[in-house]
């Protein structure tokens, strides 16, 4: 799962720059369902989980809707698209 790679790398990232209080926010409902899960043992659920162990108090997690099936997001790759014809 390319998104649980993602989080691992942003854990990964947070920890070695010892930051704290720090929000990693994703799209990927499905990650965050994995992650949450206790019976889940896969392993790159696992290591991530291991990761989170030590720094669960000083990092979160969001998820936010993704652009995709977002009328916003239409138009807005519309008006681009427009631009770039335009230019």
């Amino acid at each position: 799962m390319v998104e649980l790679k993602a989080i691992e790398m942003a854990v990964n990232l947070i920890v070695s720059r010892g930051l704290s209080d720090d929000t990693i926010i994703t799209d990927s409902r499905s990650a965050l369902l994995a992650l949450g899960n206790p019976l889940n043992t896969t392993p790159s659920v696992s290591k991530v989980k291991g990761i989170l162990q030590e720094y669960i108090p000083s990092i979160k997690f969001m998820w936010t809707r993704a652009h995709v099936g977002t009328a916003g997001a239409y138009a807005k790759l519309a008006r681009k698209r427009t631009a770039l014809i335009v230019i």
